[in-house]
């Protein structure tokens, strides 16, 4: 979703500076003035939603990190759990085997 958004941005921008193009070549110069605005403004757009993205990207990279050294703690702790129980059931045939 980052990505479309943006591209969009990048779209507009690319718009605006032909648009900007076109109007320089012979257009008044305050329609041209107006248009470097709007790219400059979509320009600081674009930079703001890039390091928010980037933000969040990182976030959630921390976050996946997390959750998979959770997920093999718990898979080791499973295996301890399943050796015991596999002990255990041994034990009790053993003691089981012995009293019959």
């Amino acid at each position: 979703m980052a990505d479309l958004d943006l591209q969009m941005m990048e779209s507009k921008m690319e718009a605006l500076r032909a648009r900007a193009e076109e109007v320089s070549s012979g257009a008044s110069g305050d329609a041209h003035a107006k248009l470097l605005r709007k790219v400059e403004t979509l320009q600081t757009q674009y930079a703001i939603a890039s390091e928010n993205w980037q933000g969040i990207e990182g976030s959630m990279l921390g976050r996946i990190s997390n959750l998979e050294k959770e997920r093999d703690e718990l898979t080791k702790k499973e295996a301890d759990v399943r050796r015991k129980a596999r002990e255990l059931v041994y034990l009790i045939v053993s003691v089981w085997k012995y009293t019959y």
